[in-house]
């Protein structure tokens, strides 16, 4: 992933200075100053028209200048809309400055794409900061009323003079109050370094800062099929343009395969593409090692059923010895951000096998349920309101036959309660729940006190009632939609690559959050749009699968053998170490004594293994660098 940065409102020599700092110790970069501005950049080469470009790109004629990390999409649309001919220099900077030329800070709602960008505007004297619909790439600044720095990553933040390197209380509260999540989604956990919103414009100037929404999620005119054929094509002429945009790159394109439906259908779809190019996909699968007799199972067999595709090359990822304390001195060196997965160590894996082959592009398959996964929650409700009874009864019996779900059961829960009233499910003691402290809480208790009580005299923020399923589908699949992207979701990388997203793809979502309820929930089977729509493609067991075996198969053997380094890390804390102001070493120690069976039934005993030990060794970790 290209690296940008920049700073505003500082002369010639103070620019020179910053770049000094923002650029090292990670990297070289090319800079550009200009009056009072500088722009810095170290690219990353990955589309083939990417290396066209050099970076800071300058249009000396309308007096712009770009840094950035993009890749745009569905580039013949936006060709045709700022009049260039096709066959022209048309690289990504070159299309982003045209659309700034002819659009404004408007430009974005002609873009659609990964991207995080920054022109510098020497005639009207402004910086505009621009990040793509969910904040994919991410971008973060710091401004003191002054002097306004931003970068792609933290790190070169803090590493400038006069910016601070403190953690953010404000954060550490999410971690005993889980119900303040949402107050603090627009901080970081470096005090006063902010990231530049989802889909927004930051512009900064001699009258200070100013932030512009472009996009929100929305609820567009509903799609009407004549029949399942017909809807099965307008599936398939979106979801195949999304990936097809995805795959655009120099080097060779892999891909994350589980064996489940999302990930399948990425895969499925990238490998029919690839195939009339007469290229191979390369895929990653988490599975056991070979000869295990542990009795564990994954997933393997449904990743096998991708053999009978000609061009896919299967990589199976089962590295003995590694687990969530893997790599443990890089994770403080890289880590900006807290929680962390556990699992890392298999994005770890993933990323050295990418690198292998020589890739700098790893397809995912997460967020389908943001559209075209979706599980359709308020559909049955809203087939009783809308009296279509008989299709409500026999889907609920369908829904029998799959999952011996009652149709008493669907009823309940499913149809009926969404027509409580709120007021009904919302009573006194939830709203004394906001403030109840997480039972897994490893903060200090006097610290977590002391935060819950600042968090109490901020209680009208803090009241969240309880969310209940709406009787419009389309109305819960929004708010899933805007839950993710108030949330802000940067997407993973590694040292010369980036992970891509098919299904958060703008068409895709909204394809999905628009089409009739019936081809999101039929005959039983949620998630039919990739069913149905990838009917003939996606292998048929995975195709109507309604199981799902973990991520990790074999995550708890893996946490039981590293758990006496985990001890090890503990007890290395002495008793005036200055971390045990911040977590409560002493619960780790407790929860460090707990091992886990391959078949543990204990969902406490889980939910430490699987987060909170690791999370509070990895806060320790994190709190070192402050």
């Amino acid at each position: 992933m290209s690296a940008i940065y920049g700073v505003y409102n500082i002369n010639t020599e103070g620019c020179e200075s910053c770049f000094r700092q923002l650029a090292q110790p990670f990297f070289v970069a090319d800079n550009w100053i200009g009056n009072n501005i500088g722009l810095g950049q170290r690219t990353i080469y990955n589309t083939q028209e990417s290396f066209e470009d050099k970076y800071p790109l300058e249009d000396k004629n309308a007096a712009i200048t770009l840094v950035g990390d993009f890749r745009l999409d569905d580039r013949e649309s936006l060709i045709s809309k700022l009049g260039l001919h096709p066959t022209t220099r048309n690289t990504d900077g070159y299309l982003i400055l045209e659309a700034y030329k002819k659009w404004g800070i408007n430009c974005t709602q002609h873009l659609l794409g990964d991207f995080a960008f920054v022109i510098w505007d020497a005639k009207e004297q402004l910086l505009h900061c621009f990040t793509d619909h969910f904040a994919t790439v991410p971008l973060y600044y710091y401004y003191n009323g002054q002097k306004f720095f931003f970068a792609s990553d933290i790190r070169q933040l803090v590493a400038v003079d006069g910016v601070p390197n403190k953690i953010n209380e404000n954060k550490l509260a999410t971690l005993v109050v889980e119900t303040a999540g949402d107050m603090f989604r627009t901080e970081t956990w470096f005090k006063d370094i902010y990231p530049v919103p989802a889909a927004t414009v930051i512009t900064v100037g001699e009258n200070g800062i100013k932030k512009l929404p472009y996009w929100e999620p929305t609820i567009g005119k509903p799609l009407h099929f004549k029949n399942e054929t017909d809807f099965r094509e307008a599936f398939q002429d979106v979801f195949f343009a999304a990936v097809k945009d995805r795959l655009r790159s120099h080097y060779p394109v892999t891909a994350l395969l589980s064996g489940g439906l999302d990930s399948s259908s990425v895969v499925a779809v990238a490998a029919k593409i690839l195939e009339r190019e007469n290229k191979e996909l390369h895929v990653f699968s988490s599975v056991l090692p070979d000869g295990d007799n542990s009795g564990i199972e994954d997933e393997r067999y449904y990743i096998d059923l991708f053999k009978q595709f000609p061009n896919i090359n299967i990589h199976y990822i089962n590295e003995r010895d590694t687990g969530f304390l893997n790599n443990i001195k890089k994770l403080h060196s890289e880590q900006t951000s807290f929680p962390l997965t556990s699992r890392h160590y298999l994005y770890d894996a993933f990323a050295k096998e990418a690198t292998a082959l020589g890739s700098r592009t790893i397809l995912d398959g997460s967020y389908g349920e943001l559209g075209a996964t979706h599980h359709g929650h308020g559909i049955y409700a809203e087939q009783l309101k809308n009296l279509n009874w008989l299709w409500l009864w026999n889907e609920l019996n369908a829904r029998k036959k799959l999952t011996n779900e009652s149709v008493l059961y669907n009823l309940r829960y499913h149809v009926l309660k969404p027509f409580v009233p709120e007021a009904l499910i919302y009573r006194k003691r939830d709203e004394a729940n906001l403030f109840k402290q997480n039972k897994y809480n490893f903060l200090n208790p006097d610290l977590s006190n002391q935060l819950e009580n600042k968090l109490a005299l901020s209680k009208d923020q803090l009241r969240r009632r309880y969310i209940k399923p709406l009787t419009n589908h389309r109305l819960n699949q929004l708010n899933t939609i805007k839950t993710t992207q108030h949330k802000g979701n940067p997407r993973m990388s590694f040292e010369t690559g980036e992970y891509r997203y098919p299904f958060r793809d703008i068409r895709v979502i909204e394809f999905g959050i628009n089409a009739p309820a019936q081809y999101k929930i039929r005959n039983g089977y949620k998630r039919y749009m990739v069913r149905g729509g990838l009917d003939g493609i996606l292998p048929k067991e995975i195709q109507w699968r309604m199981d799902k075996k973990p991520f990790s198969p074999d995550y708890f053997r893996r946490y039981n053998s590293q758990i006496g380094k985990a001890k090890e890390f503990l007890n290395d804390i002495s008793d005036n170490d200055p971390v045990r102001n911040v977590v409560n070493v002493d619960q780790l120690k407790t929860w460090a004594n707990i091992l886990v069976s391959d078949t543990e039934k204990n969902n406490n005993t889980l939910i430490i293994a699987l987060h909170y030990l690791p999370q509070g060794i990895y806060l320790i970790n994190f709190l070192r660098r402050f």
